[in-house]
């Protein structure tokens, strides 16, 4: 629990952030709301004061995004708290967020990345301080093994980072396989083909099943194919379903329609 609070009134443009993740005017409106209606009041942001009318925003990043979203110019109870340093800041910063607060890949992946070039601090030495586990910590940092142009086109598109270090970290899907879905994966986000877990989990659950096959995995363009396969998992489903119907169509019902009381005006309806 933060300690040493003083409430104070600030402008929320004197309010400064590492990052952020940035919201639609829908989704802050929704958040505010539910703010509102509690029948308390609530101090949502906590700053450190780091100089002249200049604070640092340490917890309530999910208030934050959706003021920012609706009015940058409002002012803002806060609770405030003396500074400290960067490398501190952030520590603190993730965790709080990491196990309680709800945010994007990008936003926790940002001050680890921080606490690694700047501090030279490894992922077992931020775990230690925020008292995750390691693996937590490294759920947020790019798999060596992505290729750097995938890296490049999930941060344009917006793409999931989860899925994408699970394609990387999978040690059953083969390379060729892996390409296929790197490429999927950070589409645009509007695309028909962008790759989706669910699709994913079915590529896993085939090549799961390909192991003891060794030799297809010297067969790119067999590997490709049984990928494209696996995709479309969700078609292949739906048409073997659809023919089975077909077959026993002359078994089936249709469903009943709506029974229509009798058309004579001197019924009895009760």
């Amino acid at each position: 629990m933060t300690k040493d609070l003083k409430v104070m009134y600030l402008q929320l443009n004197n309010i400064q952030t590492f990052y952020y993740d940035k919201v639609s005017k829908d989704t802050a409106n929704q958040r505010l709301s539910l703010i509102n209606h509690a029948d308390y009041l609530r101090y949502s942001l906590v700053v450190e004061h780091v100089g002249f009318q200049h604070y640092v925003l340490i917890e309530g990043y999910n208030e934050f995004s959706a003021l920012k979203a609706l009015d940058r110019s409002i002012k803002v109870f806060c609770n405030v708290i003396a500074p400290t340093d960067e490398k501190t800041q952030l520590l603190r910063i993730l965790r709080k967020v990491i196990p309680f607060e709800r945010a994007s890949w990008r936003f926790n992946h940002y001050h680890i990345k921080i606490l690694q070039e700047k501090y030279q601090m490894t992922s077992q030495d931020i775990s230690r301080e925020i008292w995750q586990k390691r693996r937590k910590v490294e759920e947020y940092i790019y798999r060596k093994d992505i290729p750097m142009n995938i890296i490049a086109l999930a941060e344009k598109n917006n793409a999931s980072m989860t899925l994408v270090n699970d394609i990387a970290k999978s040690q059953t899907i083969l390379p060729a396989a892996k390409e296929v879905l790197f490429n999927l994966a950070v589409l645009p986000k509007d695309h028909a083909f962008r790759l989706k877990t669910r699709s994913f989990e079915h590529v896993k659950l085939l090549f799961g099943k390909l192991s003891n096959y060794e030799n297809i995995f010297s067969d790119s363009k067999l590997v490709r194919s049984l990928t494209y396969h696996a995709l479309n998992s969700d078609n292949h489903l739906l048409s073997s379903w659809q023919q089975i119907l077909d077959a026993n169509n002359h078994l089936l019902k249709k469903p009943n329609s709506i029974v229509q009381p009798p058309q004579d005006n001197n019924y009895d309806y009760g």
